[in-house]
């Protein structure tokens, strides 16, 4: 049988039409949450976006407990060279050769550190491994 070309033109829209619309049935049957409209600034929509659940959701510790990390290990005392901040909760600090990194407690103030400026401190390993200062001294230069 030898179709025009019109017809032809007819049933690939009709059978477009017709996957589109078992497509968005489907779709309409799946439960899949609207996303969340932004208002306001881009730093409010950076700040309330959720983790998508296939990512990791990593803890933000809470502002109002002013307990310190769980320690699993006795303070350790050291003596190093202060590198600097990696963020808001660690600092690094030269030991030896290698640079270490350390949770640095918010509830220590005070204390200026420059780069370079040599100091002493205790640390101990909390119950998620991390090594945490407890107590830091910045050391008079000889």
């Amino acid at each position: 049988m030898n179709r025009s070309p019109s017809v032809t033109i007819i049933m690939i829209i009709l059978f477009l039409t017709l996957v589109m619309a078992g497509y968005v049935f489907i779709m309409g049957r799946i439960n899949i949450p609207a996303p969340p409209q932004q208002t306001g600034s881009l730093e409010q929509a950076a700040t309330s976006q959720q983790p998508a659940p296939s990512q990791p959701v990593i803890p933000t510790p809470n502002p109002e407990s002013t307990d310190p990390p769980a320690k699993i290990e006795e303070d350790k005392n050291w003596t190093g060279f202060y590198v600097g901040r990696i963020d808001n909760n660690f600092i690094e600090i030269k030991v030896g050769n290698e640079i270490r990194a350390f949770l640095f407690p918010e509830e220590a103030t005070g204390i200026v550190l420059n780069k370079g400026d040599a100091v002493s401190f205790e640390f101990y390993k909390d119950k998620d491994g991390r090594t945490a200062i407890s107590s830091i001294k910045k050391l008079l230069p000889e």
